[in-house]
């Protein structure tokens, strides 16, 4: 990551994985709450956080399917909220994506909107939230206004009452225009001397681009990539090599690994083939 001139997008300060056991698909609320007040702790007692000093500038991405009339996941959720947050609960911005993806299986899309909206400093409106219940008309849920979240708390949740957390913090993120780094570690791998980042097919791509422009760096030896889309009347360009992705850390039990983000918002980097 380093030596392509980035820093990453978060730093995982902290992970949780725990399973009750308790039914095929319902969730052990009380085991629900006292795993999540107990990872918080830990985190809490390893970095030094204090929930009044954060609580306003956590962003929740909660695992919310949907909530039939008896209850259901966002009940579960609350009640740990509101177990290890006692007094803060209105404090938090809570988001979702599920409205908008329906439930996906083998990709944690929470993660990477997760990280993203602290970035970006915008998360995504809960959808079609038109009508919010009494007992929630005190939860602080995210909407079209930008957030100033610096912390991030994902709980995904599976059958038999297992879950997992992630507590991550947000790192400023490096930017790529007009970074040297990046752009010396572009031209390595892609083989030419002045390489660009193109968009083909809703794909990233590293080409060659023109020698003879003129460069807006200052430093003549390197120039910074730039991204632009396809022209629609051209043929694509041909990719000079690809930009290898980079793989998602693995969830290990309270970790504190700087998280390996994509460039610019990107979730993915690959080449056109």
């Amino acid at each position: 990551m380093a030596k392509r001139g980035m820093n990453g997008q978060c730093e995982i300060l902290g992970t949780h994985i725990a399973n009750s056991a308790y039914h095929t698909y319902n969730i052990d609320v009380p085991h629900m709450a006292r795993e999540m007040t107990k990872f918080i702790r830990k985190v809490e007692k390893r970095t030094g956080l204090k929930k009044q000093e954060y609580a306003g500038k956590l962003l929740f991405m909660s695992h919310e399917t949907y909530t039939p009339a008896r209850g259901g996941s966002a009940d579960a959720e609350v009640t740990a909220l509101e177990t290890t947050f006692a007094g803060h609960l209105n404090e938090i911005c809570i988001s979702n994506t599920k409205g908008f993806t329906g439930h996906t299986l083998g990709a944690a899309i929470e993660d990477v909107v997760l990280v993203k909206a602290l970035q970006q400093r915008k998360a995504p409106p809960i959808a079609n939230l038109t009508k919010v219940p009494a007992h929630f008309q005190k939860l602080n849920f995210s909407g079209q206004e930008n957030i100033d979240s610096e912390y991030g708390l994902h709980l995904s949740a599976g059958f038999g009452s297992h879950f997992a957390f992630m507590f991550v913090k947000r790192v400023q993120e490096n930017q790529v225009e007009g970074n040297l780094a990046y752009h010396r570690w572009l031209r390595k791998v892609s083989g030419v001397q002045k390489p660009e980042l193109k968009i083909i097919d809703n794909t990233l791509c590293v080409v060659a681009g023109d020698p003879e422009a003129p460069s807006a760096l200052t430093d003549t030896s390197s120039q910074a990539p730039a991204v632009r889309p396809a022209a629609t009347k051209e043929a694509p360009a041909k990719p000079v090599s690809p930009i290898q992705t980079v793989p998602a850390p693995a969830t290990s039990v309270t970790s504190e690994v700087p998280v390996s983000g994509p460039d610019k918002g990107r979730t993915a980097e690959k080449s056109k083939r």
